[in-house]
């Protein structure tokens, strides 16, 4: 049995390395060169070669970026994780040459000898392969973090957070024996096979205390190095931190004393729970020889062994290895769909599962058993004992998947990314902003829930649940919620948030967003987070200060994260493509007497929606009176244009401020802007700026909004916009 991965240029099918495990002879170059013809002459013939299959055997080729190419052969391997081998592989080459160096190579040799450090994790994923030619030391899955349930990650996190703080970076985790102890928000938010490779690479420098490598980020950063900086605690425990160029690394080593020293008890407490990977306290029925708990959205997993089972010959490392090819070749046949997701097949890396199988699964040998059992984005599957009635594993399988989930410190640990996103409509109508804030909250990750309240707002639950992405839609119908009312919402919410426990609450930046989230923040005691502009992981957001002159960017430690978003910097998320359940919120008594809501009039215009139309015609106090609005109502019809106001208009009332663009009022970004008599105060400009095409007419040279516009004319506008008007008939 063995494994063989080779790397060649896509141009000349030069061999850049070739690296196997098992017992069978090292592959010749004409059959290497064999094996590349095949997919040259294809490839030719405008056709892809994929995989083939041989007697026990499969060859798999993949190309990525049009400049290299990955073959790989394997006995007894599935293709999915052979795909993802040659996924994590190529992903090991970016991050110590880069992705520069790999797509515009001049100096071939020079690569080869760059790729020479990539040789000690190609073999260590090779030994993740399940191809049954030997028993390796430590059992790994090659597309997931191996984490480890320890009962002080809460103080452990504690520590690490004041680390991160003190090196200013978002990422770092804690290693326990190479498997995943906690983690900030900002490692979880990396891709799964840069967290795999960042690992993997700590763990093939296994002679040195203190690490400081440079390495490129093959999905965050494939061009840009950062730094990985490891410290050895104690003996197997390892803080990790990505960061830029400071502090150096006997800075970092001062600050490892001053965070950690108190904590030493802490770490080796830790220490002691491998190769169990549980703590000492959960306690695991006789009849269990060990398990795998996969969450397989976010790709990690644990592998425990049951140090108190004794009614087996089976060493502690060959049951972990049964557990993974029982994972291979049951979980991922019968529970896991190896279709590709739509949207990723035309992408060479970072293919997605999409869950679509059974509930449970197991499996009977001669000389133990098996079973599987998926909850919400777990799967937990169980080796046994022979002697164990069939019947009773799914009782027993149970209770130890309640047991792993429930327990507070070990869910601290497998906690997902979940978002209420607060859905803003008339009952008829989903508010394009509401598309917005979805495309932030999948920018979050983990699982996403609409929630739609209203008076027979069946339509919109409807149309929500078909967006791309989500998962549940939350349907609330109830009187109390006639006029969309802040009093009446923020106790559904409350009870929702207490139900679920939600990391994340959206809404859009709207009036209904601002009145609302507020509210919400002060009755979880959390500060809230208004108008972001951009999301760097679940806990970090950008937004604007100062009316839009600077940009900042926070990090949030609070539970729940309660968020109005910006609209206009976030592409609308597709309400086509999505199949998310609909479910009734348990009824209940959200009467308030805080407020009561009389009556609402809706403004009816042929014209486009303010924040959503591609062409926004707006003018100031230059116009001199409501009258004269009408010059720009006559153009904005020719644009097929919505007509929006300064807040300077407004006050004077000359318009009602339903229109008024600026911070204060609507936040627009149409691909043309067009401002009338208005002078560009700071205040409008926030609202308008990012629009990408800026017409400004003004008969004042020296007014402030042609410092923005991208064509200014100084003019009369009341004998601009007539004219202007005229010449679009």
């Amino acid at each position: 049995m063995a494994a063989q991965v080779m790397c060649l240029t896509s141009s000349g099918g030069i061999p850049l390395f070739s690296r196997q495990k098992g017992d069978k002879e090292m592959i010749t170059f004409s059959k290497m060169a064999s094996l590349n013809g095949v997919h040259m002459f294809l490839k030719t013939q405008n056709m892809k070669l994929l995989n083939t299959d041989l007697p026990d055997t499969a060859i798999v080729w993949k190309e990525y970026e049009q400049s290299i190419i990955l073959i790989i052969i394997a006995n007894g391997a599935t293709k999915y994780t052979l795909n993802k081998f040659l996924d994590v592989a190529f992903g090991a080459m970016i991050l110590f040459v880069g992705i520069d160096e790999i797509k515009n190579t001049k100096n071939i040799e020079r690569l080869k000898k760059d790729l020479r450090a990539c040789n000690p994790i190609i073999d260590r994923l090779l030994e993740c392969l399940d191809i049954g030619d030997r028993i390796c030391t430590k059992t790994d899955i090659v597309n997931m973090t191996e984490c480890i349930i320890l009962h002080e990650n809460h103080l452990l996190q504690t520590c690490l957070e004041g680390y991160m703080e003190c090196l200013d970076s978002m990422y770092g985790c804690i290693l326990v024996h190479g498997c995943l102890a906690v983690g900030t928000d900002g490692w979880w938010s990396l891709d799964p096979i840069e967290r795999k490779l960042l690992i993997m690479t700590i763990a093939t420098e296994t002679n040195y205390t203190a690490r400081d490598l440079p390495i490129f980020l093959p999905y965050k950063s494939p061009d840009i190095a950062f730094r990985l900086v490891s410290i050895t605690l104690i003996n197997h425990v390892e803080v990790v931190a990505l960061c830029g160029p400071n502090p150096e690394l006997s800075e970092i080593e001062r600050y490892v004393v001053q965070c950690w020293k108190t904590s030493m008890d802490i770490l080796r407490n830790s220490e002691q729970c491998y190769p169990r990977n549980i703590p000492t306290a959960i306690s695991l029925d006789i009849n269990a020889l060990g398990f795998l708990l996969a969450n397989y959205k976010i790709e990690k997993f644990v592998l425990g062994r049951n140090a108190q089972s004794t009614k087996n010959r089976i060493t502690g490392t060959h049951r972990l290895d049964v557990l993974r090819t029982f994972y291979h070749q049951a979980i991922e046949t019968f529970m896991l769909s190896s279709e590709l997701e739509e949207n990723a097949i035309e992408m060479d890396m970072g293919s997605k599962w999409k869950f679509v199988g059974a509930k449970e699964t197991y499996l009977c040998s001669e000389y133990h058993k098996c079973h599987a059992l998926k909850e919400g984005d777990h799967i937990l599957c169980v080796l046994y004992t022979s002697i164990v009635p069939t019947h009773t594993m799914r009782l027993i399988t149970e209770k130890i998947l309640k047991m792993l989930l429930i327990d507070k410190q070990v869910n601290s640990s497998i906690r997902v990314e979940s978002t209420l996103v607060i859905a803003e409509h008339n009952n008829e109508i989903l508010s394009p902003i509401t598309c917005n804030v979805l495309s932030a909250a999948k920018q979050i990750g983990g699982d996403i829930t609409v929630l739609v309240a209203g008076t027979k707002c069946d339509t919109v639950a409807k149309a929500a649940s078909n967006a791309n992405g989500i998962n549940k839609v939350l349907l609330a119908n109830n009187e109390a919620f006639k006029g969309f009312t802040s009093e009446s919402l923020t106790p559904l919410i409350l009870a929702m948030h207490e139900q679920n426990k939600y990391t994340h609450i959206l809404a859009g930046a709207t009036a209904f967003g601002k009145s609302l989230l507020p509210r919400i923040a002060a009755k979880l005691d959390v500060s809230p987070v208004s108008d972001i502009i951009g999301i760097k992981a679940p806990d970090s957001f950008v937004r604007t200060i100062y009316a839009g002159n600077a940009i900042q960017t926070i990090k949030v430690k609070d539970n729940v994260k309660v968020v109005s978003v910006r609209g206009t910097s976030f592409e609308a998320s597709s309400l086509e493509g999505g199949n998310a359940t609909c479910e009734p919120v348990p009824s209940g008594d959200y009467k308030t007497n805080l407020v009561e809501f009389i009556k609402q009039e809706i403004s009816k215009s042929d014209r486009p929606e303010l924040t959503s139309a591609k062409v926004v015609v707006s003018g100031g106090r230059g116009l001199k009176s409501g009258e004269n609005f009408k010059l720009l109502y006559s153009l904005a019809d020719k644009l097929n244009a919505a007509v929006g106001a300064s807040r300077a208009a407004v006050d004077a009332g000359y318009v009602s401020n339903d229109l008024q663009v600026g911070q204060t009022g609507k936040i627009v970004a149409p691909d043309l802007y067009i401002a009338v008599g208005i002078s560009g105060a700071i205040q409008h400009l926030a609202g308008m700026k990012d629009s990408k095409t800026i017409v400004a007419i003004n008969k004042d040279p020296e007014a402030p909004i042609f410092q923005v516009a991208d064509y200014g004319l100084v003019a009369d506008l009341f004998k601009a916009v007539p004219t202007f008007t005229e010449k679009l008939k």
